[in-house]
């Protein structure tokens, strides 16, 4: 069924949250870094590297999610994640 190709994993496990996850784990680190330092020189620097991390967990969630859900959700933070630098 949908629901089964949407939330379940091939060993028929439902998979909302998958750890660890290093890539999403730096991402939130530099980002709640840049939010900590927003008025040094090292802000810049934070939210590039947070953004970064991100992106490659969304390109990683994309290409190689264990479910639909999963795979969904990286392309939706890949489009966030690109249409924030237009």
């Amino acid at each position: 069924p949908f629901f089964d190709k949407c939330f379940r994993d091939n060993k028929n496990n439902i998979v909302l949250v998958q750890i660890p996850n290093l890539p999403l784990a730096l991402g939130i680190l530099f980002i709640t870094l840049d939010l900590l330092f927003l008025n040094s020189v090292d802000s810049f620097t934070f939210y590039n590297l947070g953004k970064s991390f991100l992106f490659v967990w969304a390109y990683l969630e994309a290409a190689q999610g264990v479910n639909y859900f999963r795979k969904f959700m990286g392309i939706i933070i890949l489009a966030i994640l690109i249409l924030s630098y237009v």
